[in-house]
């Protein structure tokens, strides 16, 4: 009996002490993570729309967020050339309000200490200008007037296809203007992500 207690008295303190270990552990690591943040960083000047010059503090959870972002920006249509032929401007659109939504998502991201210290103020200055400069100025102008092109002459013609369909957009030369300007704004802020992503 004697023995059984012993041996569940040292399990106990066993379990204890592992405990505070682990605990010590998460510890650690969060004040490493906070030294990456506050102290491991690297400073590069990014230059942006209008002629304005992002101071960017680089740690490696911005090169992580930078690169999340530039393979979403290089494998979709925001930099990649519209198919005239193929490819359907309503579709498109969809895929770039989902990069919309991944972008503001690591934004949020930002650890908040950061901006307390306003160590982060040009970090989302410059992923806001992705989305204000890069891509909303396209999205604002063509998506719902499309989108209600399209919907219209669908009723009209059910059998046809909304690349078929959107071929015939009365507007369709000024649309893939606007596409080819977007294009190349989004390929110069994948080159400046990539660039971000590099920093060391």
């Amino acid at each position: 009996m004697v023995y059984l207690i012993l041996f569940v008295v040292g399990i106990v303190s066993l379990t204890i002490s592992l405990s505070y270990v682990f605990r010590r552990i998460d510890y650690i690591s969060d004040s490493l993570e906070r030294w990456d943040w506050y102290v491991s960083t690297r400073e590069i000047s990014i230059a942006g729309p209008a002629g304005v010059n992002f101071n960017l503090n680089i740690a490696k959870n911005d090169r992580l967020s930078a690169w999340k972002i530039y393979t979403q920006i290089t494998t979709r249509v925001a930099a990649v050339d519209f198919d005239e032929e193929n490819d359907s401007a309503l579709k498109v659109h969809e895929s770039l309000y989902g990069l919309f939504q991944l972008i503001r998502e690591e934004i949020g991201n930002i650890p908040i200490e950061r901006v307390a210290k306003d160590r982060a103020d040009d970090n989302v200055k410059f992923y806001l200008a992705i989305l204000n400069d890069g891509l909303r100025p396209h999205l604002s102008k063509w998506h719902v007037p499309l989108s209600k092109w399209v919907e219209n002459e669908q009723k009209k013609h059910p059998e046809q296809s909304i690349v078929e369909i959107e071929k015939r957009f009365p507007q369709r030369k000024e649309l893939l203007e606007s596409f080819r300007a977007m294009n190349g704004r989004m390929k110069d802020y994948a080159d400046k992500l990539l660039r971000i992503v590099k920093t060391r």
